[in-house]
């Protein structure tokens, strides 16, 4: 059978997503949750510039490479 996989939400400037990413571990079991969120914040919860489209919201290209190279092992 397949599984369905969930990933945290990526982090947002001015808006704290670590409250949903708690609801979703504590909804899911661990071993189908992907951290997508860590890769990508810079303290304390803001998306790091490096992976900013530059709305605060939104990865770049190199976030989206980043989001992929962390979702890409449980793929294979």
């Amino acid at each position: 059978g397949s599984s369905v996989i969930h990933c945290y939400a990526t982090p947002r400037d001015g808006f704290d997503m670590r409250p949903l990413n708690a609801w979703i571990l504590a909804t899911f079991p661990s071993d189908v949750v992907i951290d997508t969120f860590t890769p990508l914040v810079t303290a304390p919860y803001a998306l790091n510039n490096t992976y900013d489209i530059g709305d605060g919201t939104h990865p770049n290209i190199a976030g989206h490479a980043l989001i992929g190279s962390t979702v890409l092992p449980y793929l294979i």
